[in-house]
């Protein structure tokens, strides 16, 4: 069995990943931390749990859980994960970083975003980004891993495929991604930002932090990997009312001497990602929506291929390739990304304890 750790389990994403990790068939939880809760009963805390799971919250301290767990959960807001990680790490631990302070590979773009001296900088070159299905193979030998932001998350596995086709004259400058959340997203605190409050949030859809989020520098790293230049990219988040989901909507323009026809698209993509367990290629004429991938792991893609009017009488066409992705931000987007990381890097079977999570 496999000791796991979760230090930061009343948040979202902990308590996302708690309850998926109490149905894995290879884990045993040795520890779960809280800053505000030690002491109390998990079950006096997340009401779904009492009687079912009986385990006391202790306090997050990164020589109790390495004593106890050989892999850590870390679900904590920017700044706590590079304050911990190279003890974890001298510990022998392998240690999955649900926070941000691994994800971007240069420290000077992470202190502009995300306003904070990176005091961790030389295990920026140890961290592997946990994107399964773009970095398998690295995530399978690595002691760290830094698992994406939920936005990111919908937008690289959706536009990818075509960032990587060589065969397609898109024009990258920029990429732009539209993109929706539910109100899960922004944690259990209130932000001024997101205005998540029931009465604010209730029949409104809100965008915020336009062309400045955080996840633009890191939607920017792995599109430019991806494409083996740099990509620009122009974001746009926005909140709607709902309690969890994200659907990204992602407009990619090209140049070719005849439309690109959606079947094409959708072999591209079923090609791309054949035999990838959590991504579903729909059909051509079908949208992906939030509601198909709720309390799942799965992310749904749907592309769609747009003739612009202007480029008709030209020899070239200038077309739109359109994706649309969504996924539950709080597990593809946080713990079931980080519990498919756990299985990658511990050798066990990729889809344990998220198979009930596929229906």
């Amino acid at each position: 069995m496999i000791k796991v750790g979760i230090v930061g389990v009343t948040g979202m994403a902990g308590e996302e990943s708690l309850k998926i990790l109490l149905g894995h068939p290879e884990v045993e939880i040795t520890y779960i931390g809280s800053d505000h809760a030690a002491g109390s009963d998990i079950g006096d805390l997340i009401p779904e749990l009492k009687g079912i799971f009986q385990m006391k919250c202790e306090a997050l301290d990164a020589g109790i859980v390495a004593k106890k767990a050989d892999v850590i959960f870390l679900c904590k807001e920017a700044g706590f994960g590079m304050s911990v990680v190279p003890d974890l790490l001298k510990a022998g631990k392998k240690v999955i970083d649900l926070g941000p302070d691994y994800r971007i590979f240069d420290a000077a773009v992470f202190e502009k975003y995300y306003k904070l001296k990176h005091t961790s900088s030389k295990l920026l070159k140890e961290a592997v980004y946990g994107l399964p299905e773009l970095y398998r193979d690295k995530i399978a030998k690595a002691d760290l891993v830094a698992n994406p932001g939920c936005y990111p998350t919908s937008a690289i596995l959706g536009a990818t495929p075509i960032l990587k086709n060589s065969s397609i004259d898109v024009d990258f400058s920029p990429v732009c991604v539209s993109a929706y959340s539910g109100f899960s997203g922004s944690g259990k605190k209130y932000s001024e930002t997101t205005k998540n409050l029931f009465v604010e949030a209730y029949g409104n859809l809100r965008p915020y932090n336009i062309g400045r989020h955080r996840h633009i520098s890191e939607i920017q790293q792995v599109f430019s990997d991806a494409a083996k230049k740099q990509i620009d990219v122009s974001f746009v988040p926005h909140t709607v009312p709902i309690d969890r989901g994200i659907l990204s909507t992602i407009f990619i323009q090209y140049k070719s001497a005849k439309k690109i026809k959606e079947h094409e698209l959708i072999e591209m993509y079923e090609k791309f990602y054949k035999n990838e367990p959590f991504i579903r290629v729909l059909e051509e004429g079908s949208c992906a929506t939030t509601q198909a991938v709720i309390h799942s792991n799965i992310c749904e893609i749907s592309t769609h291929s747009i003739e612009l009017e202007a480029s008709k009488k030209k020899s070239d066409i200038t077309g739109q390739i359109v994706i649309i992705s969504a996924i539950d931000n709080l597990v593809k987007g946080a713990a079931g990304q980080a519990v498919q990381n756990m299985n990658i890097m511990c050798g066990i079977d990729e889809v344990a304890g998220l198979e009930f999570r596929n229906i």
